[in-house]
C-alpha cells in the first residue's frame, strides 16, 4: 500500500451448480407413514343427518376416537 491503493481481493466465480443448490430449500417435513394393521373398533355414535358414524378404538382412549362418512350403498 505504497502508492494509496488497496489490494484487489480475489474471488472465485460462481458457478451455475452453486448458485441452484444454495437456494434449493430443504424438505425437512416428516413423511407420514401408512398403518397396515387391523384394530378392533366399536361404533359408539351415528349421525345421520350428515351420514357419519363415531368409531373407537378398543383398548385406547377417547382422544383417538374419529368421525367417518359412511355410504348408505
Amino acid at each position: 500500500m505504497a502508492d494509496g491503493k488497496a489490494k484487489r481481493e480475489r474471488k472465485t466465480p460462481k458457478r451455475f451448480i452453486d448458485g441452484i443448490t444454495a437456494t434449493k430449500p430443504k424438505n425437512n417435513k416428516k413423511m407420514k407413514t401408512v398403518d397396515r394393521n387391523l384394530y378392533a373398533v366399536e361404533i359408539t355414535e351415528l349421525d345421520k343427518a350428515r351420514k357419519r358414524v363415531e368409531i373407537h378404538f378398543t383398548g385406547y382412549s377417547e382422544k383417538f376416537d374419529e368421525w367417518r362418512p359412511c355410504d348408505e350403498n
